[in-house]
């Protein structure tokens, strides 16, 4: 375990991995994490005000920890910097939560990109804006939940539904932010966005081009724009 109020700066190069096996920040939440560098970073249950990563040539990997109190989940931060992780591939296989403003930003976009995959248990709830993007492309079956004014969700990058998808931004009673997929959206599975009565939802790219999606349910939105569904 590591434990303790303080800053924790990790720089591994190119070629050194960042490996935390146990829980991190369970009695004692940690402050700052910044992850410099590194080939690929594994972590079984984070608590901090901020988790940063910079770069990476290889796959973070975020698992879920059991914690002594509260929610079981991959990764929970309590400050304004939120979680921001930029490397080669990012596999969520369990839950992000950010509070006091924190966004979440997920980038599989370093040293030529990869991809973004996001399991049925990796949920995102957000006290900020959401931003998902992977050169290679977005799988997810992960629902993702904003609760505060102006924190729009954007999937930046192709998608690929590997499972049922809910995506809301009128967490906390907020009035909704928009939805915004910049790209293709393919695959057999539900998707329901809740934009409230501020946010918008929009399809730049195809949607079930190549793969028809499921059932598609808007449950609320101010404009809905779309382009071949």
């Amino acid at each position: 375990t590591v434990d303790g109020a303080f800053d924790l700066t990790l720089t591994a190069g190119t070629t050194g991995s960042v490996t935390f096996t146990g829980l991190v920040g369970d009695t004692a939440p940690l402050d700052a994490i910044l992850i410099n560098s590194a080939n690929n970073v594994d972590a079984n249950g984070v608590r901090a005000a901020s988790f940063v990563q910079t770069t990476g040539q290889g796959t973070t990997t975020l698992d879920q920890g059991n914690f002594t109190t509260g929610t079981d989940e991959a990764l929970n931060t309590t400050g304004a910097t939120g979680v921001s992780i930029t490397t080669k591939n990012i596999a969520l296989n369990h839950g992000i939560t950010t509070t006091n403003g924190g966004a979440v930003s997920l980038l599989a976009t370093a040293n030529g990109g990869g991809t973004l995959t996001m399991a049925a248990a990796g949920d995102i709830v957000a006290n900020n804006d959401v931003e998902l993007t992977a050169t290679g492309g977005i799988s997810t079956a992960g629902d993702v939940t904003t609760n505060a004014a102006s924190a729009p969700v954007n999937y930046n990058s192709a998608v690929t539904l590997t499972g049922n998808v809910a995506v809301n931004t009128t967490g906390g009673g907020a009035s909704g932010s928009d939805v915004n997929f910049d790209q293709t959206v393919d695959g057999a599975f539900d998707l329901t966005l809740t934009a409230g009565t501020t946010g918008s939802v929009t399809f730049t790219g195809l949607v079930g081009d190549t793969a028809p999606l499921d059932a598609i349910l808007i449950n609320s939105a101010n404009n809905v724009d779309a382009n071949g569904v």
